[in-house]
């Protein structure tokens, strides 16, 4: 008996709808998805270990499985978007309590804190965390320790922009490799004018009135 053409995949698989909140129900539970999974339906794919959440044809949710009742599993990084929009889920939402990120992170909220005040310190903080959505831990967390260099500059858009550039570095479309700079326009290289030309205008100009 011939081999099947495709490998074999150890799961169930069970269909189901993403809810306004953002999640979907599977043995007892609840798992979330990303925001443009809202509304949606799904297939999730039950293993031993893990549940997979299908979409159009693409995995876009990965949970350890839950094998108690009634629980919620959810991925910060799902309500990344939600959050810009209510940032007092920071501080009160379980989703938010509970996420364990490098020690820069609690470091950087105070500072911003302290630099913009509360509420504008907070609203900057989010947007650095709206980074994770794109890019891993360990990019934004370089790009925040770079920030210790300068702080009198220390703002979300140093940060935002400093990731970005190490995200090109990373994956060989920049030409700085080993150079970091405070600011990109200190990247750019500008030659030392050439005063003679400005001489053969003048006498050009001189010339003209002859």
């Amino acid at each position: 008996m011939p081999l099947p053409a495709y490998r074999f995949d150890p799961c169930i698989h069970q269909a189901a709808y993403a809810d306004k909140y953002q999640t979907v129900h599977f043995d007892g539970n609840r798992y979330s998805v990303p925001r443009p999974c809202a509304f949606r339906a799904t297939t999730v794919k039950g293993y031993i270990d893990r549940i997979e959440i299908v979409a159009d044809g693409a995995i876009v949710a990965r949970h350890a499985r839950c094998y108690e009742r009634d629980q919620q599993i959810l991925d910060p990084l799902h309500y990344l978007a939600t959050l810009g929009r209510r940032p007092a889920a920071l501080d009160h939402s379980k989703v938010y309590r509970d996420w364990r990120l490098p020690a820069e992170f609690t470091d950087l909220r105070q500072r911003l804190e302290q630099r913009h005040g509360p509420s504008a310190g907070a609203r900057q903080y989010i947007r650095v965390l709206q980074l994770l959505a794109q890019h891993p831990v360990e990019r934004v967390q370089r790009a925040i320790s770079f920030t210790d260099r300068s702080p009198e500059a220390l703002a979300a858009d140093r940060i935002i922009q400093h990731t970005f550039r190490l995200s090109q570095r990373e994956i060989g479309n920049a030409d700085t490799e080993g150079v970091e700079h405070d600011d990109p326009i200190l990247a750019v290289q500008v030659g030392m004018p050439d005063l003679r030309r400005f001489d053969q205008l003048l006498s050009q100009g001189e010339r003209a009135y002859v």
